[in-house]
């Protein structure tokens, strides 16, 4: 999780190196979590995923 607010932040993936937007409530800013995919939009070029609630580190 690299950045957090009340209700969304953003995550990286690492393989590939994608910033995608993360929903959820009470994100761990600056740690490691599983996240699902909720949302792909190939011509927009967006994704987003959720967070439900499990840190991995």
């Amino acid at each position: 999780m690299v950045r957090a607010d009340a209700k969304e932040g953003e995550i990286m993936l690492t393989s590939p190196p994608i910033v995608a937007k993360c929903q959820g409530v009470d994100l761990p800013e600056g740690r490691e979590i599983s996240v699902r995919l909720v949302e792909v939009d190939s011509s927009g070029r967006r994704i987003v995923f959720a967070y439900d609630g499990v840190a991995t580190t």
